[in-house]
């Protein structure tokens, strides 16, 4: 039997469930406090997160596959070592798959969220740091600049989905024993 309390306000929602057990006194049942704020992250919307995310990625690293020639005559000089144009190209559309597989299932995926914060954002401060040094024109920084948004949102999700991926733990471990 599940007994719960709800309590919200125009910009709180304060919630305790208490799960009481067959055989054991109200009392004794395993309770939870949540607090969620207004304007919190919720699974649906972590999901149009990822997936946009993904969208958005396969569409700026896809035509790159067929501009290498193009890149080079633009900003000299050529590409010198094709290598590591495709194989960084390759591994960036393989996030954006990763990004794609999240928006189905954010809260079991929750500990891609790490890697996927240290890529969007490494990638960004250190194309910041390029133009800092004088190595890189400003023009360049817009690409990396909404890399770095989405590292942020990456990081309120992983927060925000701590609660989603505790309630799957728990339903499982309910279902295994």
């Amino acid at each position: 039997m599940f007994r719960s309390l709800s309590v919200a306000s125009s910009s709180h929602r304060i919630c305790w469930s208490d799960q009481v057990e067959a055989g054991r006194g109200p009392d004794q049942g395993q309770g939870r406090l949540e607090i969620e704020a207004e304007g919190s992250m919720t699974i649906k919307s972590a999901r149009r997160l990822f997936l946009g995310a993904g969208i958005y990625g396969m569409a700026v690293i896809v035509p790159m596959f067929f501009l290498e020639r193009l890149i080079g005559e633009s900003e000299p000089p050529a590409i010198t070592h094709a290598e590591f144009y495709y194989g960084f190209l390759c591994t960036a559309l393989a996030w954006q798959v990763v990004y794609l597989m999240m928006s189905r299932d954010p809260a079991r995926l929750r500990p891609m969220l790490i890697p996927a914060v240290i890529g969007k954002a490494g990638f960004a401060m250190s194309v910041f740091v390029l133009l800092a040094c004088g190595r890189l024109a400003a023009r360049h920084v817009v690409l990396p600049s909404i890399d770095l948004v989405l590292a942020a949102l990456f990081v309120w999700a992983y927060f925000a989905l701590r609660s989603s991926a505790q309630t799957e733990n728990a339903r499982e471990k309910q279902f295994q024993g």
